[in-house]
């Protein structure tokens, strides 16, 4: 059957109004979210996660695909546990960034406490703050930047042009600057030196052609960003694991570990699975809190194709 003329035409209809949709309900966030009493807005996120979990079915099937990857002894009560914490902590994270409008520096200690934080040896110094799509990492930035620790954020950019500004908006509350996905290398390079820190989220898969390495990550490859890598070997600047974890009454610990040690001459994929290996580790503590509805594993190595998820190539 041939497709007709108007196809396209009507493709591109089909979009602008599903992203005109999409522009009005993101809008509609960001007066309903802040409105809500803090009890309320946790409330409506684990039962936004719980009802997310039950209905997306392709979502739930990859998380769980995911987690026996990670978990290939867990039983599957437990990895059904893990996937639906994983996707309650996501609905979390995804309305605190629209609740963040009311964190103040006045108030923001109310929310946060803090491991391990220097931040008077931070100031006017050169850093890679190095995290992953793990507990609330929207919130761990601003709870940075009300510390006074200004950083210069990596942030993807939308296929939706209207909500991006919104996104970065929100993203800013606490005094950050966006820096977008294009040409964000070289952004990150004159900032660093420059001596101010930047941050970096570097757990996601990239495509083939993208600038990438291949680690391992539960014994399978992953295709990942080696920015953090690539600037850690021309600047010099300490890579900085960050992370964060909840505590009862909507409250979050963060974290800053120690620099990791990085000898000379380690090449760009052997910095990215060192900091790979830092976070594994961290997700076997606490697997709930990681984004597991996320196809990670795209690609299968020919030598151990069954060990990999359904949906992997």
């Amino acid at each position: 059957m041939t497709p007709t003329s108007d196809a396209p035409e009507q493709l591109e209809w089909y979009k602008a109004i599903r992203y005109w949709i999409e522009w009005r309900l993101v809008q509609f966030a960001t007066v309903l979210v802040p409105a809500l009493p803090r009890s309320c807005e946790l409330g409506f996120a684990d039962f936004l996660g719980w009802l997310v979990y039950r209905i997306d079915r392709k979502g739930s099937r990859v998380a769980r695909a995911n987690i026996r990857v990670a978990f290939p002894k867990a039983s599957e009560k437990e990895i059904d546990r893990i996937g639906l914490g994983s996707m309650q902590n996501f609905a979390r994270t995804f309305l605190d960034l629209f609740w963040s409008p009311r964190l103040t520096p006045e108030n923001y200690a109310q929310y946060f406490d803090f491991e391990d934080l220097r931040p008077e040896e931070m100031k006017g110094k050169a850093a890679i703050f190095n995290c992953i799509h793990a507990g609330n990492f929207e919130w761990m930035s601003h709870a940075i930047g009300f510390q006074g620790m200004r950083v210069n954020i990596v942030a993807q950019e939308f296929k939706n042009e209207k909500i991006g500004p919104i996104f970065d908006h929100l993203r800013q509350v606490s005094g950050h600057s966006i820096i977008h996905k294009t040409k964000a290398m070289l952004r990150l390079f004159k900032e660093l030196k420059k001596n101010h820190p930047v941050a970096l989220l570097t757990d996601l898969t990239l495509k083939r052609e993208d600038p990438n390495v291949v680690i391992k990550a539960f014994g399978l490859n992953l295709r990942v960003t080696f920015v953090h890598a690539y600037l850690h070997r021309k600047v010099g600047a300490p890579i900085i694991p960050v992370s964060n974890r909840p505590l009862p009454g909507g409250r979050y610990r963060v974290t800053f570990h120690p620099p990791l040690e990085l000898e000379e001459g380690l090449s760009e994929q052997e910095i990215t699975q060192r900091c790979w290996d830092f976070y594994e580790a961290w997700i076997k503590e606490t697997p709930e809190l990681w984004m597991w509805a996320y196809k990670y594993f795209r690609e299968r190595d020919p030598e151990n194709p069954e060990a990999y998820p359904f949906y992997a190539r």
